[in-house]
């Protein structure tokens, strides 16, 4: 997985999804890889799932979605954490 260092997949715009058991390393991956984009110029945002829904969710009864959802459309790396913990319908 070294090649993640290098962020190419940012650059084409490809998703990267880190898969395991609990424990195993996958939330501290997340964040080293935020922090080199950060470090490497590119806006960077982190979540969780949970509290992401959750605030799309408000956004959604305010009449705010479209602009809430800029908060995660506009970096060039989002970081969705614990995103097996949450139900979704």
């Amino acid at each position: 997985m070294w090649w993640l260092s290098t962020l190419r997949f940012v650059e084409e715009k490809r998703n990267v999804i880190l898969l395991g058991p609990p424990g195993v390393g996958k939330t501290h991956l997340a964040i080293a890889l935020g922090v080199a984009a950060t470090e490497t110029g590119y806006r960077t945002y982190f979540t969780s799932a949970a509290d992401m829904v959750s605030a799309l969710q408000t956004a959604h009864l305010e009449g705010t979605a479209a602009y809430q959802m800029r908060t995660y459309l506009g970096p060039s790396v989002l970081v969705i954490d614990e995103l097996g913990y949450l139900p979704l319908d």
